[in-house]
């Protein structure tokens, strides 16, 4: 524990020569510990020189080193693929384009919803029969607590109060979470009493979204709630 938490500091305060220096020793003990500190970070803002030396110890005869350094290469990789996604994704898609990338079996999450997002920014009447279409049809608890979130922000009517409802029943936490916030972005009395149902329920980030979607729509019964509670 005192030899990884050493490494924690030393990588933080250390060139990647090195990291470098470190992964190109005879220390296997060394190796791991910056390793494994590597993996806890998440930025790998590392040269393509560290990158390459990771890579090449994926093959590692050390068991730990082997798994440590795919952890990492993986991360590092698909990082790089999520990167090139965005740069892809640039600003001259039309939406036929966009919905073609989302309907794409093939797509991943991650560019899914930047598709997604581009869609929503244009604010495009036309585009909202298509999103509900495949909302209705998605299978993907991320991609749909997007959307009925940004539903309701982009477009607050009753007719997306309708829409948004039936997945305040979702078995996922973030779906219920993100539901009522696009709800909250729609301030009707309907929307009050759905959301006033909700502050006593069991699960503490759906009961906070509750409360903070409550206090955006009318702060008086927010409090009077609160205090109830």
């Amino acid at each position: 524990m005192v030899l990884r938490m050493t490494f924690e500091k030393e990588k933080k305060m250390s060139s990647p020569q090195k990291i470098l220096d470190i992964l190109n020793s005879q220390n296997n003990q060394a190796k791991i510990a910056i390793l494994q500190s590597l993996a806890q970070d998440d930025n790998y803002d590392l040269p393509n020189i560290v990158v390459k030396k990771i890579e090449n110890m994926t093959q590692d005869s050390d068991v730990a080193i082997c798994f440590w350094a795919k952890k990492i290469y993986s991360a590092i990789r698909n990082k790089g693929q999520q990167l090139e996604e965005t740069l892809n994704l640039n600003d001259s898609l039309t939406l036929t384009e966009l919905f073609k990338i989302v309907e794409e079996p093939s797509s991943t999450q991650h560019k899914t919803l930047k598709a997604l997002e581009r869609i929503f920014q244009k604010k495009e009447p036309n585009s909202y029969g298509q999103i509900v279409n495949f909302l209705r049809k998605c299978q993907n608890k991320v991609i749909i607590s997007f959307l009925v979130k940004n539903l309701g922000i982009f477009y607050p009517s009753e007719k997306t109060l309708v829409i948004i409802f039936p997945y305040l029943k979702s078995d996922d936490e973030r779906v219920i979470a993100n539901a009522i916030e696009g709800i909250a972005s729609i301030p009707t009395k309907k929307s009050v009493e759905v959301i006033t149902q909700l502050l006593n329920h069991k699960n503490h980030r759906i009961k906070a979204n509750a409360t903070k979607a409550l206090a955006k729509q009318n702060p008086e019964t927010a409090k009077s709630a609160i205090l109830d509670m």
